[in-house]
């Protein structure tokens, strides 16, 4: 398929291959591709905005081809194949190792294929010799080393799974174009709770139309990311100067439930209405990214507004730790409230 690398067929909704161009982005949107899975762990320049172009959701959960996958990660993938109504795609650079790793466990995990059988297949698009990329091949798989925590019986049931899911600590400092040639990049961090800066999230401009359909009035006031953990989802809070938050689903957008703040806490707030039209300030994923290079550490929530009395748009950070940085939202330097 034209700008599509090693395009292949998984089931008749579920498609999988390599990197994309914003012409193969079109390309399969005639195909009735209503959903892509980018999985590669570098940007991603113009595909999220072919896919919103052409009414396709996208989702970025960087993967590299030289680590154990996250657990969690790759249930949140499964699920996302199995409950899509129409066709997906899911990609990485080649097609080969990170894309073929999520195939196999969809065949042995979802559809109950054996491990031989779904190891051809892999074979087929191009995987290689499992010792070249071997935390990727024993996660699915099965094996014995030192940095692999994958089991055999873990892969066979799911349910075992749910009890026994481990947190990978494991930092990695490189890039994989699935091609073997890795070069050195920033950190990726494998934390399971936290915000992403590759996320692919609804916009702000959405959730604050979305607040509006459900009935918000009044001028927006803050605006608050964060990583719920009773839930394990991120979740955006919207609230606006009627005193009312309406939180949502930040990756689905769904509607999760409205509520009433303090006044007391809203008094010293200035209104951030401009927030959907100035281009200027830098988006919550850059500062994500700003924080975790400066601290190494997961952000865990965030809030975007302007305090009674100071001139600048400011973005509130907490880190994993409870440590609460600031940023001007402008300039994005750390400044101090």
């Amino acid at each position: 398929m034209d700008g599509v690398q090693n395009f292949g067929r998984v089931t008749d909704s579920y498609f999988r291959g390599g990197e994309v161009t914003p012409a193969g982005v079109d390309a399969l949107a005639n195909l009735g591709v209503r959903t892509i899975i980018d999985l590669r762990d570098e940007e991603s320049p113009g595909e999220a905005e072919a896919c919103q172009r052409n009414g396709i959701k996208y989702f970025k959960f960087p993967m590299s081809g030289h680590a154990t996958p996250d657990d969690r990660t790759v249930d949140e993938i499964l699920s996302i194949i199995q409950q899509a109504k129409e066709p997906i795609y899911v990609h990485c650079s080649a097609g080969k190792h990170r894309a073929g790793t999520i195939a196999a466990l969809y065949r042995t995990r979802v559809q109950g294929w054996s491990k031989e059988r779904a190891w051809a297949e892999q074979k087929s698009y191009g995987f290689g010799p499992p010792e070249g990329h071997p935390m990727l091949y024993a996660f699915v798989y099965g094996g014995q080393t030192e940095t692999v925590h994958a089991s055999t019986a873990r892969l066979s049931d799911r349910a075992a799974a749910e009890t026994a899911k481990e947190k990978s600590s494991k930092k990695m400092n490189k890039k994989d174009d699935d091609d073997d040639d890795i070069e050195v990049t920033w950190p990726v961090i494998y934390n399971e709770a936290g915000l992403s800066s590759s996320a692919g999230y609804i916009s702000v401009a959405d959730v604050i139309k979305r607040a509006k359909a459900e009935g918000a009035n009044g001028d927006v006031l803050k605006i608050d990311l964060e990583w719920d953990d009773a839930r394990s989802i991120v979740t955006w809070d919207v609230t606006f100067s009627s005193g009312d938050e309406y939180e949502f689903d930040a990756g689905s957008g769904k509607h999760l439930g409205t509520k009433s703040k303090a006044p007391a806490k809203l008094a010293t707030l200035s209104p951030l209405s401009p927030v959907t039209s100035d281009k200027s300030w830098l988006t919550f994923q850059e500062i994500i990214r700003k924080a975790e290079a400066s601290r190494s550490q997961k952000v865990t929530e965030m809030e975007l507004k302007q305090i009674k009395g100071r001139p600048e748009i400011l973005y509130e950070v907490v880190l994993a730790d409870g440590t609460t940085i600031y940023y001007d939202a402008t300039t994005g330097k750390a400044i101090e409230v």
